[in-house]
């Protein structure tokens, strides 16, 4: 009644998506050198505990030990943010709704400069993400070389849209192909998917598995949609929080949803709710991805839905039409 989202349990359809997929607690054995690690950053960051850090530096010192700690899995790690440099967010309203308090902006000086006493409140500005992320970036440029190993690279995106490489005897190197204004780091992983399956001309020496770290729904839902490169044998998703965190090996799983209907995933997704868009009254996650399994041949229109920013057709708002009217 107050013109606020009605806000759907996202988290329902990834129960659905995974459902039967042997989901592990461990990844299986896996060639190194052939594996990416992409890490949605902000994810770790707001999964920190303040602990005993008391500086920016340990922070980032803290945030840099977990990076460091995927080399066990794979040869390369890429650290994607969120953008908090841009005006007029697409999910604005929802990062409103999830600030609970009103955040002191800190400028950071140095690594000395003191952490404030609540690490949560300070991080529900978006300036003061903007501030940590763009720090975080500096410091591991100066500071993760001396932490690398032979054949280790750590690709960091940033703030700008830009991203650059760092390896054991490199600290700073533009990486122009993953340049992205992308806004949020759910969708901008992916542009780093296509960079890693792009990059290589020796196909021995090509990377074969990529795993993903985030416990959105919302990065789920795409890697459903886009797991169709031939060159990449393994996809797992490495999700959940606490106890609950596991390796979804989605290569398995888009097997059992059919790949027609991962492909209207997304369309699914934004018409039954997500942070920019309300759910319909008593019609959740599990309804829609039943509805669409069940109907599939007659809403293959949907995959049309975001394809063009600035025009909806008619055929595409006829199936979304219909989609809705197979809901109700």
């Amino acid at each position: 009644m107050d013109g606020s989202l009605r806000k759907p349990t996202k988290s329902t359809l990834l129960k659905e998506l995974e459902m039967d997929s042997l989901a592990k607690s461990t990844l299986p054995a896996y060639s190194v050198q052939q594996t990416a690690y992409i890490v949605d950053l902000l994810a770790i960051i707001q999964m920190l505990s303040k602990g005993n850090m008391k500086t920016f530096g340990e922070l980032s010192g803290t945030i840099a030990g977990t990076i460091i700690a995927k080399f066990q899995f794979a040869s390369q790690v890429h650290i994607v943010p969120d953008r908090y440099d841009v005006k007029d967010l697409i999910k604005s309203g929802e990062i409103s709704r999830r600030s609970q308090w009103t955040a002191i902006e800190i400028k950071i000086q140095s690594r000395e400069t003191k952490l404030p006493v609540k690490l949560k409140r300070y991080l529900s500005s978006g300036k003061n993400k903007s501030n940590l992320l763009t720090f975080l970036l500096s410091d591991w440029c100066e500071n993760l070389p001396g932490q690398l190993k032979d054949r280790q690279t750590v690709i960091l995106a940033s703030q700008d849209g830009s991203a650059v490489k760092v390896t054991k005897t490199l600290n700073r190197e533009d990486i122009i192909p993953l340049y992205s204004d992308h806004e949020e780091a759910d969708s901008r992983m992916f542009v780093h998917c296509e960079y890693i399956t792009n990059q290589f001309s020796d196909i021995s020496n090509s990377i074969k598995r990529i795993i993903i770290f985030s416990p959105d729904t919302d990065v789920a839902v795409l890697c459903w949609c886009h797991f169709s490169q031939p060159s990449i044998e393994e996809l797992w998703l490495h999700t959940g929080t606490g106890r609950n965190r596991r390796f979804i090996p989605v290569h398995k799983a888009v097997e059992k949803v059919w790949q027609d209907v991962c492909n209207l995933l997304p369309a699914m997704h934004a018409l039954t709710g997500c942070d920019s868009t309300s759910t319909l009254n008593g019609i959740g996650k599990k309804g829609g991805f039943t509805t669409l399994k069940k109907h599939k041949d007659d809403l293959i229109g949907l995959n049309n839905l975001g394809t063009d920013c600035t025009v909806l057709s008619d055929e595409t708002l006829t199936v979304c039409f219909k989609f809705i009217g197979l809901l109700s």
